[in-house]
């Protein structure tokens, strides 16, 4: 059956997608719908109005969701993987433990939406806008983030092993606990980020070192490494000059002086 934007009933909905599959819905209107737990393996949703529909469970694997309108859905433990989503509004959704990996988010907005714990593995979020999107838990492992704006974002303990970075607008994000491990960072001002407990860089607690008791933190960055420290974050070289101008041979920069000799140590055994 095809409906192309057509305002159907939930008893008509229930009757399509219940007729044989892939079902065609392109461009359909099902605001505020009930389908938790249907299947709509490789379904026609191009352009669909789905705001507000519950979609908890369903089987979204392969469909066609271009364009269409998902904002504050209803998509936890959806699976959504292999799924077209370009340009789609995804705006509030709740995409608590879904499935995405091998989704296609090209230009997707993902703005405010709540993903924590869900599985994005190798997926690619390149320029997508995650502001004050919660990843918390998140697999992102392998995934393309580069371009990305997740100024606000919660990243807490999300996995970002070889996640592709570079140049991603981290403003004020919580990254406490997050795996870095071998993460791209080319480009990426980690000035406000909340670094606590995260894997994959190396981070120093010296008594003494600062009065409101800063943690150092250290990232590999693209060639060289960068360096966390209160409201300062810069390279080696820059650290080194900020020491000597503000410390001095004070107690403090002596202090500062021991741990410059261990970045020193700790990059030549990188190259």
């Amino acid at each position: 059956m095809h409906i192309e934007g057509n305002l159907i009933t939930q008893v008509q909905l229930e009757q399509i997608i219940a007729m044989a599959k892939p079902c065609n819905l392109k461009g359909a209107r099902l605001y505020g719908a009930n389908l938790a737990g249907a299947n709509l393996k490789d379904a026609n949703l191009e352009g669909a109005n789905l705001k507000g529909v519950n979609l908890c469970g369903a089987n979204l694997e392969g469909t066609n969701l271009k364009g269409a309108n998902l904002a504050g859905a209803n998509l936890k433990d959806a699976n959504l993987a292999g799924a077209y989503l370009k340009d789609a509004n995804l705006e509030g959704a709740n995409l608590k433990d879904a499935y995405l990996k091998g989704a296609r988010l090209y230009g997707v907005n993902l703005c405010g939406a709540y993903l924590k714990d869900a599985n994005l593995e190798g997926v690619n979020l390149k320029g997508v806008n995650l502001k004050g999107v919660n990843l918390c838990g998140a697999n992102l492992e392998g995934a393309n983030l580069k371009g990305a704006y997740l100024k606000d974002a919660n990243l807490e303990g999300v996995n970002l092993k070889d996640a592709n970075l570079a140049w991603v607008n981290l403003d004020w994000v919580n990254l406490a606990g997050a795996n870095l491990t071998g993460a791209n960072l080319e480009g990426v001002n980690l000035k406000g980020v909340n670094l606590e407990g995260a894997k994959g860089i190396m981070s120093l607690s010296i008594p003494g070192m600062s009065s409101r008791g800063d943690i150092l933190y250290v990232v590999n960055h693209a060639g060289c490494l960068m360096v966390k420290f209160g409201y300062f974050y810069g390279d080696r070289e820059a650290f080194e000059q900020h020491v000597q101008d503000n410390y001095g041979s004070g107690k403090q920069g002596i202090l500062y002086a021991a741990v410059i000799q261990l970045l020193h140590v700790w990059g030549t055994a990188r190259e």
